[in-house]
């Protein structure tokens, strides 16, 4: 087999021990054999494209992590896993928030790395315009989620 084949080969068994599956475990979820599993972790079957897409879904991996890519650490390569699995929308629809929430930590970084009140008081003012927004955002989930629980509970009564 090809050194690709084999890099991705062991890439694949050390995503699935990292998730904590066995070869059955996963071999059971492509409908192969645990034998079927062993070969390709062994290099000794060549990966095809669509098992490397059926892999990287399962194993909860981006592509590139198979072709040796780094993410700067495997909480990275979950989040980013994660992300392309989100509908398009939704995936429009977190950036503000991720976006936000890092700005956020800036602020809170530069507060507390600064002796200057009135740079403190500047940062808690830039840190509450934009967490106003998400509060209130948060808060109508809050509504929502209360009531979706309410309805959830009287279904199961």
């Amino acid at each position: 087999m090809t050194d690709n084949n084999m890099f991705i080969a062991q890439r694949i068994r050390a995503a699935r021990l990292q998730r904590k599956l066995t070869q059955q475990d996963l071999a059971d979820k492509l409908n192969k054999t645990s034998a079927a599993i062993s070969d390709i972790e062994r290099g000794k079957t060549q990966i095809t494209a669509n098992d490397l897409i059926v892999f990287s879904d399962l194993l909860g991996k981006p592509i590139e992590y198979f072709f040796g890519e780094d993410f700067g650490g495997d909480d990275v390569v979950d989040i980013i896993s994660i992300i392309r699995r989100l509908p398009p929308e939704m995936r429009k629809q977190q950036l503000p928030i991720i976006t936000m929430m890092l700005r956020m930590s800036e602020i809170t970084s530069n507060m507390q790395s600064s002796d200057d009140p009135e740079k403190q008081k500047e940062a808690v003012g830039e840190f509450y315009e934009l967490f106003l927004p998400y509060y209130q955002t948060m808060d109508a989930m809050m509504v929502q989620l209360k009531e979706a629980k309410s309805n959830l509970e009287s279904l199961l009564t």
